[in-house]
């Protein structure tokens, strides 16, 4: 059985890090993973300090069942709808555009990081495709 990290929480789906510094202000370290490059960009900005003293870390890919490149639906119109599903990317006929971004399997985090105390999942959609292994 491997060990619950009791400090850590993961915030699969950060977008622009309303939660995650909930989390940080609770004292719990967070890992954060967000697909929109340049919504990781912001949040490389907004938390520089907190991943300078290790309390954030901050994946820059997606979470998906299987690792690669995939098509991401990067809605203009509204950052929060942003999904490897098109029916979430591109919903009400939005402006969208697709770019490639590089994906992993969830269990490249609980590999990595360990298993957290808390996991958030806000993926448009991909939260469908995660395999947590056997129950």
């Amino acid at each position: 059985m491997n060990q619950i990290e009791r400090n850590l929480i993961f915030d699969l789906g950060v977008n622009h890090g309303d939660d995650t510094e909930f989390y940080l202000a609770k004292g719990f370290r967070v890992v954060g993973v967000e697909a929109d490059p340049i919504i990781a960009q912001e949040l490389g900005r907004r938390f520089a300090a907190e991943i300078a003293d290790g309390r954030f870390v901050l994946e820059a890919v997606g979470i998906l069942d299987k690792p690669g490149q995939q098509t991401f639906y990067r809605n203009i119109f509204c950052d929060h709808w942003s999904s490897f599903d098109p029916g979430y990317g591109c919903r009400g006929d939005t402006q969208f555009e697709t770019i490639l971004v590089e994906c992993k399997p969830i269990s490249y985090l609980f590999e990595k990081y360990g298993y957290p105390y808390y996991l958030k999942v806000d993926i448009e959609g991909a939260d469908q495709l995660l395999d947590f292994g056997p129950a």
